[in-house]
């Protein structure tokens, strides 16, 4: 935590940690929080076993997680909305994130991608900006039985709406109504 990467940060194909049970009561095992990756970022077919924090992290240049795969808990949020804090080029193409992940607070200032991306807890987008070009396309959304995942989808569901993305604003609408049924009440 706490890092500075002055010039390009290449951890391509990196191999993170040994795998832990229960990630939902671990702390940080991979904490990259407050750090400035001053330059372009490469994490592309890494794969990190236990819990990740980006929290309150900058990315200044663009930053790639093709093909990674989180298999703890992850969080890319920010403590408060500030411009330094924004995303300005973020690809997520082919990643799955195998358990919760988070990116409340963060401003998307350019194109982001999530194609063929997997979220198999329901991503929580909660007071963000998406970016108009935010891709989605064959993305797989599969958790429908968890608390927030109605939250969840309602969030993604009216970013969509602020940018009339039609197409993505249904598929949102449904995840919601899906995730609706197995509430309690």
């Amino acid at each position: 935590s706490n890092a500075e990467f002055s010039s390009e940060a290449h951890f391509k194909g990196v191999f993170f940690g040994e795998a832990e049970k229960d990630y939902e009561n671990q702390a940080w095992e991979f904490d990259f929080s407050s750090s400035r990756f001053m330059e372009q970022s490469f994490f592309d077919q890494s794969r990190f076993l236990g819990n990740t924090n980006f929290l309150d992290t900058r990315f200044v240049g663009q930053a790639s997680f093709k093909e990674t795969i989180f298999s703890g808990v992850v969080d890319f949020s920010c403590r408060q909305k500030d411009s330094d804090f924004d995303f300005p080029i973020i690809n997520f193409v082919g990643t799955i994130f195998e358990n919760s992940v988070s990116f409340n607070n963060r401003k998307f200032m350019n194109s982001t991608s999530f194609r063929d991306a997997q979220f198999l807890k329901a991503p929580r987008f909660h007071d963000s900006e998406l970016h108009q070009d935010t891709d989605f396309t064959n993305t797989k959304f599969v958790d429908f039985r968890s608390p927030e995942a109605n939250r969840a989808y309602r969030t993604l569901k009216q970013a969509m709406e602020q940018h009339r993305a039609r197409v993505y604003e249904d598929l949102f609408f449904g995840h919601e109504l899906k995730s609706r049924r197995h509430l309690p009440d």
